[in-house]
């Protein structure tokens, strides 16, 4: 029990220590969440535009995976990094595999399904998405 409470917090404080790291090491940070079988989203947008409601709508949306999306057994799986870019898209990086949505592809539907499908760890949420 002991040992199962030590890996659950080990777990958990993983993504709150690796914020404050030094962006330099931003690909050892990604290689060590994929590692960990942590699955990353990253947004690509222009943090200096004023997003229609649709945008905001999806960027909000997007940030709510981490609680929604855990293990079987409530732990965290998916964390989501903000990348200013001109280019809008998310890209999706896990142990399995790689999805890029595009802007034009941007719904809430197609996330979901294309986060289904990576997640190293299936989430109860995914059951209704992939059967």
């Amino acid at each position: 029990m002991l040992l199962a409470g030590i890996m659950l917090l080990s777990i958990l404080s993983y993504p709150l220590v690796m914020w404050f790291a030094p962006r330099e090491n931003r690909e050892e940070e990604e290689i060590e969440y994929l590692r960990r079988g942590i699955t990353i989203i990253s947004i690509y947008y222009n943090s200096n535009n004023q997003y229609g409601s649709e945008m905001q709508n999806i960027i909000d949306f997007v940030k709510t995976i981490p609680e929604k999306y855990t293990t079987n057994f409530g732990e965290i799986q998916v964390v989501v990094k903000e990348r200013n870019s001109s280019e809008e898209k998310i890209v999706m990086k896990s142990y399995n595999g790689e999805r890029v949505i595009d802007k034009d592809s941007l719904t809430r539907e197609n996330i979901i399904k294309n986060l289904c499908e990576i997640l190293v760890y299936s989430s109860l949420e995914c059951i209704n998405v992939t059967s």
